[in-house]
C-alpha cells in the first residue's frame, strides 16, 4: 500500500504520530482504487495538498464526492484548474 502511495496510485496522509493514513473514500466497495484518482494525484500531488483538493467544493459538490460518484471528467477539470492557479 505504501509503495502505491509513493507512486501516486493511492492517496496517503502522513501524520506526526500515527504514520500514514489512507482514506477509505478513495476505494470502491471492492477495495479497488476509484477511477480518476491516479490522474488527480498526478495533477495536484499527494499528501496534504491532495487533502485540501479533495476537501474543496465546486458548485456545492466536494471533490471527493465527484471521485465517489465516478465524475472523472468533472474531477479532472477541477484538478487542472487547481493545479494551474492553486485555486482553493
Amino acid at each position: 500500500v505504501h509503495k502505491a502511495a509513493i507512486a501516486n496510485k493511492l492517496f496517503a496522509l502522513e501524520g506526526a504520530k500515527r504514520g500514514f493514513r489512507y482514506p477509505q473514500w478513495q476505494l470502491d466497495d471492492a477495495g479497488v482504487r476509484r477511477k480518476g484518482l491516479q490522474e488527480v494525484l498526478d495533477l495536484v500531488g499527494n499528501g496534504w495538498e491532495a487533502w485540501r483538493f479533495f476537501s474543496a467544493s465546486a458548485e456545492g459538490i466536494p471533490n471527493r464526492e465527484r471521485l465517489r460518484s465516478g465524475d472523472v471528467e468533472g474531477l479532472l477539470a477541477r484538478a487542472r484548474l487547481w493545479n494551474s492557479s492553486h485555486f482553493g
